[in-house]
């Protein structure tokens, strides 16, 4: 594969993602070769290279890719040099391998997951969109397994920007992830990025998740002043086998609290401000 500028001065980086088994967009893990050299001229794929990345004093090619039929790939290409100035991009295929470049149906800007009162509201937003059908909105508590919660229809056919909205009417306690899938008119998909948001029943409850747990514990309160806040771990006989000095700012705050020296059974998280203006408890079991 090879980019080669319109003008010799310039300067093209690019990553590839995948393989994967439908487009993702933006992607989400670590591309499989990337370039970012600041040389100018040609860049690309090629056999007698090897390494999958070239740094900025690299030569600016990486080693070529074997693929297999039927995988989907995700390529950026970014002009350095800002010139404007075009570039042709050509593929050198082996074996009797041929291409198929798909247009993305939607190009995603942003997508903010929101606490509204009990609910969460979600949006996104698309710069164009391209026969695209509608939008899958998803959920999941550990942001890796995600369930669809509910539907939007797309616009379909646009350049210009446009803005969508779910409203999640029965968020997990805890915390929620969100994410989009937009499915286009011939049933492809893409995904978009995640975003979260943290979900307590009552803004004077305090909230601890995973539960159980792992060695890692999160909490979710509402700090009503910029304070240093106490937490402290008592086990199922009320002793005291944790504790630590946490520096709070107002508002909706989240702490981890480490519990890898714990071993397993019921525990209660305590957590108070000096002045005894804030106190909150719950229970939770170490695994």
């Amino acid at each position: 594969m090879t980019i080669s500028p319109t003008n010799s001065g310039d300067d093209y980086d690019f990553a590839i993602w995948g393989p994967e088994t439908s487009v993702i967009c933006p992607p989400y893990k670590q591309p499989k070769r990337c370039s970012y050299s600041g040389a100018f001229g040609d860049t690309g794929l090629r056999t007698s290279d090897t390494d999958t990345t070239e740094t900025p004093s690299g030569n600016k090619w990486v080693a070529a890719m074997e693929v297999v039929v039927a995988e989907i790939y995700v390529m950026y290409i970014s002009n350095y040099s800002q010139s404007g100035l075009s570039f042709t991009l050509s593929w050198q295929l082996t074996n009797g391998a041929s291409l198929d470049c798909l247009l993305l149906p939607v190009e995603f800007i942003a997508l903010e997951a929101d606490l509204m009162d009990e609910h969460v509201e979600v949006t996104w937003s698309t710069a164009s969109e391209s026969n695209a059908s509608h939008y899958i909105v998803e959920r999941s508590t550990d942001a890796f397994d995600y369930l669809p919660i509910g539907r939007v229809e797309a616009m379909g056919n646009t350049s210009s920007e446009t803005h969508y909205s779910f409203l999640d009417e029965a968020p997990e306690e805890g915390l929620n992830y969100y994410r989009v899938q937009q499915v286009d008119a011939d049933g492809t998909s893409t995904t978009s990025p995640a975003d979260y948001a943290i979900y307590r029943r009552g803004s004077t409850e305090m909230v601890v998740f995973p539960n159980p747990a792992g060695d890692l514990l999160y909490a979710s309160f509402e700090l009503y002043n910029d304070s240093p806040i106490i937490w402290r771990i008592l086990d199922s006989t009320g002793r005291l086998v944790e504790q630590d000095l946490y520096q709070g700012t107002k508002g909706n705050m989240l702490i981890d609290v480490p519990l890898e020296r714990l071993p397993a059974g019921s525990y209660t998280l305590l957590v108070n401000d000096p002045k005894g203006s804030m106190n909150r408890s719950a229970h939770f079991i170490k695994q």
